[in-house]
């Protein structure tokens, strides 16, 4: 396998790990936990106005007793709700067992009552617990009683399976049991009030066949209640010609859902908008959510991964693209438009897109290719440092390696570059005769560049230098040669110095340097060559002077990069400062005076970074 298809294994692997992660839902309870936060923040929702809560509240159990009623009570419940015209009602309450304390008259005074109007009784079901496909059932938990099967206007179910955080957020519409599929009881009513069969009313499921149910609200705030000993008492007094606490006449066409809702009973569930909520609360909202049709849809698992993957993808362009800061908030701001979008097809249009993994996604990949663009960056960094070092030490090897000792003369040299590399140059050329060459230069640039076209010059003036001639003819020729053979297009400017200790004196040429600075007898003055330009531009003529030489005379010869140091104000260390420093260090070693000179143009500096080269080259007449 090639080192190219190797390169993108990694890739491969992380993009297998996403679709797992995205199309197994292993993020499955903090997404849910975004769903309830959409519950919560999104506009009220239609409630169908026929509905109407029974509650069996503690108001019910004080003034009855003990739960569970007796039947006679519910027959009487019904015979009431029947006479004031109510149209259909709702048991969550199931009965499994024949009431024997009795002899059986209170099953059958509940069964002639059902007669009188629409009842739909519910059974429950033990689930198998199957992983995949319909949920099914290994037999009755609680079987509803035959002879009230034989009378309600319909049975089914009322299991209401928890999701993996606790909460009931969805109602199986149907359960198979025995190569047969039994309806949930909300969902029998739903088609009978719609006139719709269950074969041909289409709700969409998930591959369980159970539906997101709708919540319209918190319990208190939805739905008409009124409670179950209130009809009793009402249609008992009403019966006697006396006024009760309810109007019944109100209850005319509704649907009454009948449930427990006392503190502290079995029948307390948790949903997305609370932790204590009635059961018959979930079969009442399951029920509204089928007969309004405002079913939440959830968008499929291609879907969520499609999505997740564009929004990673423009996260890595930019993040890779952009610099971190503006890469930071382009992602914040499309990380947050998407949150906007999410909740907002979810409040308006019931969508229900995957959250919390396409956020992490976005996070994860923002972190990772900020990431990947500094180990990139440290890595060319680093690459660019060894080359750099790599091209200093070529670089040293171009500069003399020792100091020439000349009888009657004390040398020193400084040289800081403002990279590894840089283009200020120096050399010292001895010759047979005892005179001594001394050259410093800087080469126009800075970096790699400017440190080979340093390597060149020194080169090539080492060749010109060999026989005894003039400086000015020296410079001239190694101009012409740098401007016929250089294309780099840089230039270096020079001054050439060649010292004749023996006599006492020295002659110089510049090709556009700066002028070399003399102290004697304490005063500080310069003195710069008559013409020439700098050397690798055009051919030019090159003069050449000659000055006399004392005892104690201290020559600088220096680089911009001294006098143009620059310090927090913008102001340059300049000319005149280096001429103080050089009269005030006269009395010093060579050595000594450098070391001064460096500091304080250091500490002039302060911290701002040192732009140029700085190189310094202190001659005394001994």
């Amino acid at each position: 396998m090639s080192k190219r298809l190797l390169k993108y294994i990694p890739f491969f692997i992380i993009a297998i790990v996403i679709f797992a992660i995205s199309y197994f839902r292993s993020f499955e309870n903090y997404e849910l936990a975004t769903l309830d936060l959409r519950y919560k923040f999104r506009p009220a929702q239609p409630v169908n106005p026929d509905i109407v809560i029974v509650e069996i509240g503690d108001d019910s159990i004080e003034k009855i007793g003990r739960w569970p009623f007796d039947r006679d009570y519910h027959a009487r419940l019904l015979d009431y709700l029947a006479y004031y015209g109510v149209k259909t009602v709702f048991f969550d309450v199931i009965f499994s067992e024949e009431e024997e304390s009795d002899g059986g008259k209170s099953d059958k005074a509940l069964v002639e009552s059902s007669k009188k109007l629409d009842v739909y009784y519910p059974c429950a079901f033990n689930l198998t617990g199957n992983k995949t496909g319909p949920l099914a059932a290994s037999g009755y938990a609680t079987p509803l009683l035959e002879n009230l099967k034989n009378v309600a206007k319909g049975t089914g179910h009322i299991n209401a399976p928890l999701d993996s955080d606790g909460k009931i957020r969805k109602i199986p519409l149907l359960i198979k049991y025995n190569n047969d599929a039994y309806p949930a009881n909300c969902f029998r009513m739903a088609c009978d009030y719609l006139g719709i069969s269950i074969n041909d009313f289409k709700v969409p499921t998930d591959d369980r066949l159970s539906m997101l149910v709708n919540y319209p609200g918190k319990w208190k705030e939805t739905f008409k209640h009124v409670s179950y000993v209130d009809i009793i008492t009402s249609g008992y007094l009403e019966s006697q010609g006396q006024k009760g606490s309810l109007d019944l006449r109100d209850l005319k066409d509704k649907i009454c859902f009948v449930g427990l809702t006392a503190t502290a009973t079995h029948d307390i569930k948790a949903i997305p908008l609370e932790n204590l909520y009635p059961g018959i609360g979930v079969q009442a909202s399951a029920f509204n959510t089928l007969v309004t049709k405002n079913f939440i849809v959830r968008a499929p698992k291609e879907t969520n991964l499609l999505i997740a993957f564009l929004l990673a993808l423009i996260i890595a362009i930019l993040s890779l693209r952009l610099r971190p800061i503006i890469g930071l908030a382009l992602s914040s701001a499309i990380t947050a438009l998407f949150l906007l979008a999410a909740f907002s097809a979810f409040a308006f249009f019931r969508i229900w897109i995957d959250l919390f993994f396409p956020v992490v996604l976005m996070a994860f990949t923002y972190l990772y290719a900020t990431y990947s663009k500094y180990s990139a960056e440290r890595k060319k960094r680093e690459l660019i440092e060894k080359e750099l070092s790599i091209a200093k030490t070529i670089q040293q090897s171009f500069l003399p390696e020792n100091l020439p000792e000349l009888k009657g003369l004390e040398i020193a040299v400084s040289m800081l570059t403002a990279r590894h590399v840089g283009g200020d140059l120096y050399d010292f050329l001895e010759y047979n005769n005892g005179m001594l060459g001394v050259m410093i230069g800087d080469v126009s640039g800075k970096g790699v560049p400017a440190a080979l076209f340093m390597a060149k010059v020194v080169s090539e003036l080492r060749v010109f230098s060999k026989e005894k001639r003039t400086t000015a003819e020296i410079l001239k020729d190694l101009n012409v040669q740098l401007v016929n053979t250089s294309k780099a297009n840089l230039f270096v400017t020079m001054a050439y110095l060649l010292v004749d200790a023996a006599n006492k004196h020295l002659t110089f040429s510049s090709g556009g340097h700066l002028p070399t600075i003399l102290v004697r007898g304490g005063n500080a003055e310069t003195f710069l060559a008559k013409e020439g330009m700098a050397l690798g531009l055009f051919e030019s003529e090159y003069s050449e002077e000659k000055i006399e030489f004392l005892k104690g005379d201290l020559f600088l010869l220096y680089t911009d990069g001294v006098t143009e140091a620059i310090n927090a104000k913008g102001e340059e260390f300049g000319m005149e400062r280096l001429l103080e420093l050089a009269k005030k260090y006269s009395s010093l070693s060579c050595k000594e005076i450098l070391s001064k000179i460096q500091k304080d143009i250091k500490n002039f500096a302060g911290r701002m970074p040192q732009h140029d080269d700085i190189t310094i080259i202190a001659m005394k007449v001994l």
